[in-house]
């Protein structure tokens, strides 16, 4: 049924543009109608990905629950993610319900019956897209908190202690994990792409909006600013954690680094040219790699992207 929905607003909204464009009316063809085109498209296509994925995502499991198994044999606390998994769900949807209330409040006239029905499903898009940032988030910070717990393994066991067979077995972890975020990535990198891309379109063109059009402090623009904001720190915390994962793999370098002469071992010099030069990373579906520096990139990309479009609006 939701599937059925959300293509017919696309076909809807596809309709409404070529009548636009083929009645030479363009000049009410705004940026507005393209966030509309974006937003109801994307979500098609997240439900599309989430709709296939339970095929793909045995296999995830199975990889999950091998690599829980070594990591068990350090013999060092495991992670207890469940209550950092249950904070941010909290905030999420907290935020996404005081979210809702403004949307409600700023509405100028009052709603049949019928109609509350229809509002509850035209927000069905949004959701969608409000659960993939989700499901990004926890993928991600399970599989930092993985690396977190070898990385502290590491740095408070007795490391030059039978260093011949500690390099080997350290490696092979290594190894597993490095191969369990490429595994993970296969999945989840449609979603990346498309959460980012969403999430970026909106912010950059509620922005423009907020620039150019000037208007009263009503409970409508309260609205727009809460959820400019709510979306601004929604791919803050998204991309946050997703880089999360390739600064984790990388902290054990600096021990590997004060290892003495006669300690480095052929598997120690192994795996820190495997830490140095493979990328552990979640990616866009490899059009880019998310770590801190991306996030400057983006925050650079947002800038430059507003000038473009106040100066296009100038002409």
């Amino acid at each position: 049924m939701v599937l059925i929905y959300l293509i017919f607003l696309n076909f809807q909204i596809f309709y409404e543009i070529i009548e636009t464009i083929t009645t030479g009316s363009f000049n009410e063809f705004r940026i507005p109608v393209f966030l509309v085109i974006f937003s109801l498209a994307s979500p098609l296509i997240e439900f599309l990905i989430f709709f296939l994925l339970p095929s793909k995502w045995i296999k995830l499991q199975q990889e999950w629950k091998s690599t829980d198994i070594q990591l068990s044999n350090c013999k060092y606390n495991f992670p207890k993610t469940g209550w950092k998994c249950d904070t941010v769900s909290i905030i999420i949807m907290m935020s996404l319900v005081i979210q809702h209330i403004y949307l409600i409040q700023s509405l100028k006239y009052i709603i049949r019956c019928f109609d509350i029905f229809l509002l509850i499903i035209s927000h069905l898009p949004r959701c969608v897209s409000n659960f993939t940032d989700l499901f990004i988030i926890l993928i991600s910070t399970g599989l930092a908190e993985r690396y977190k717990l070898m990385n502290n393994f590491v740095i408070n066991s007795s490391i030059w202690i039978n260093h011949e067979n500690y390099w080997y077995k350290l490696r092979i972890i290594y190894n597993t994990l490095s191969n369990l975020v490429k595994k993970s990535d296969d999945i989840i990198s449609p979603l990346i792409l498309l959460s980012f891309f969403n999430n970026f379109l909106y912010i950059c063109t509620s922005l423009f909006i907020g620039i150019s059009i000037e208007k009263d402090i009503n409970m409508t623009t309260l609205y727009s600013f809460c959820s400019f904001g709510f979306f601004i720190i929604k791919m803050m915390i998204v991309l946050f954690s997703l880089s999360r994962v390739n600064e984790q793999s990388k902290i054990i370098l600096s021990i590997i680094y004060q290892c003495p002469t006669s300690k480095f071992t052929i598997e120690a010099q192994r795996l820190q040219f495997q830490l140095s030069h493979d990328d552990v990373t979640l990616t866009g579906m490899n059009f880019f790699l998310i770590t801190r520096r991306f996030l400057l990139t983006v925050a650079g990309t947002i800038i430059t992207y507003e000038m473009f479009l106040m100066k296009l609006n100038v002409h």
